[in-house]
């Protein structure tokens, strides 16, 4: 990462761009440099001179409309033809329908924002715009790291019969290393703690690296919650992983996708397009659940490829919400327009415990001799026992059934458990 991320204003009243530059100087934290530019043309100049710096990167650009020369949304697509990863802001009180939709379809616009514009969403909206360039910036270094050690693999395994005992010792470094890419894709506990004052993640890889993940974002006063499950495990499960999380933040981030039922259909859209691009004859795909929670609202909203969600309110009888009984990338449906539905349940006056899970669990072979699945029926009766403990309570007694019933036995799968209470009961008297 460069040392220095920049945003660069472009408007051509200075009065306007001392105040942008001010006001964001006094509300941004970290290492952040503003540049100012009156014009398009000298938007443009300022950006191949700073392109030559190693140390510095543009980030987010914030444009007005009305300017000479050059319109706002003319320069935002031009600057995204050659910069794409830059963060496009529209920023007037001027710009006519046609100029904005211009500006969302030819520069990936981010946000617009109406002048005059209120101090505290500017400040939010460009924290949020650094936030993704930096998520992208990261993801796009880690997935340089997994294409560099997929072709140091390819080219080990073509190497001499001679060197199998040594090679075998760097596929295993390789793939603990993996596993460190795998792992820095996931939230950061800093986030989980943020977003969730009670939570458990109960991840337990069958191989060193896992086909399950759980993916988090939060914007304003929504946050979406995803845990998925990949096709296959080790490995091909972890590769197929890591493309679901760069899709889920290529759909939900960059596409700017909230709707529950909207990110499973893109999702679907997306990875079948990929297949078909590389003319795989691969049918990986995802089983997954989705929540959206609005803070505001008190409403979840829920879609599911496959997998259900548990909801206990009040320590009251769990709810099973269900998803739709077809999967992300599902082989059989990549010819159709696959269409998924939605569910809404209210959080309001409830304290509420929420358990997001694959089928890793419920599939485990044990107990006894019988070797026999733990089963969905008896994995849910488990979870209605658990409330109200606390969450870490509640993983210890996940963790300890599933150690008895497994025994001595082999795990046969990905065990992904996330579960988190949101209170919004009323305050006591």
């Amino acid at each position: 990462m460069p040392e220095q991320s920049i945003i660069i204003c472009v408007d051509d009243e200075p009065m306007v761009l001392d105040s942008l530059k001010a006001e964001l100087s006094e509300n941004l934290d970290g290492d952040i440099y503003i540049e100012t530019a009156e014009s398009g043309e000298e938007a443009i100049e300022l950006l191949e001179f700073l392109a030559q710096r190693d140390s510095q990167q543009v980030a987010v650009v914030i444009s007005d409309y009305i300017m000479p020369n050059m319109l706002g949304d003319e320069l935002l697509t031009r600057i995204h033809e050659q910069y794409p990863e830059i963060i496009k802001i529209l920023l007037t009180g001027q710009s006519s329908k046609e100029g904005i939709i211009s500006a969302l379809h030819g520069a990936s616009l981010y946000r617009y924002i109406a002048k005059p514009w209120c101090p505290t969403d500017l400040s939010l909206t460009v924290k949020g715009a650094l936030e993704n360039y930096q998520k992208h910036q990261k993801l796009k270094t880690q997935s340089q790291k997994l294409a560099k050690l997929n072709q140091e693999l390819e080219n080990k395994i073509e190497e001499s019969s001679h060197f199998i005992e040594q090679k075998a010792r760097e596929l295993q470094q390789s793939i603990a290393y993996a596993q460190i890419i795998q792992q820095g894709m996931l939230p950061e506990k800093t986030c989980m703690d943020e977003y969730f004052k009670d939570y458990f993640i109960l991840n337990k890889p069958r191989d060193v690296v896992s086909g399950d993940f759980y993916w988090v974002h939060k914007n304003n006063n929504q946050l979406i919650v995803v845990v998925a499950d990949c096709t296959g495990h080790g490995i091909p499960g972890a590769f197929t992983s890591m493309i679901g999380e760069s899709l889920l933040n290529y759909v939900i981030i960059e596409q700017n996708i909230t709707q529950p039922k909207d990110i499973l259909e893109a999702l679907h859209q997306s990875i079948t397009q990929l297949w078909e691009k590389e003319q795989s004859s691969n049918h990986d795909g995802m089983d997954l659940s989705l929540c959206l929670i609005d803070y505001e609202t008190q409403i979840l909203t829920f879609a599911g490829a496959k997998n259900p969600i548990c909801i206990v309110q009040n320590n009251e009888q769990m709810q099973v919400v269900r998803g739709s009984r077809k999967s992300i990338g599902e082989r059989f449906m990549k010819k159709k327009q696959v269409k998924f539905a939605q569910k809404q349940i209210s959080l309001a006056r409830y304290k509420n415990y929420i358990y997001m899970y694959s089928d890793g669990y419920q599939d485990q072979l044990g107990g006894g001799l019988k070797k026999q699945k733990f089963m969905s029926t008896r994995f849910r009766d488990l979870l209605a026992t658990l409330p109200p403990r606390t969450m870490a309570q509640q993983q210890e007694i996940l963790v300890h059934t599933l150690k008895e019933w497994q025994g001595k036995g082999k795990q046969i799968d990905d065990i992904l458990v996330l579960g988190f209470s949101i209170d919004f009961s009323p305050p006591h008297a």
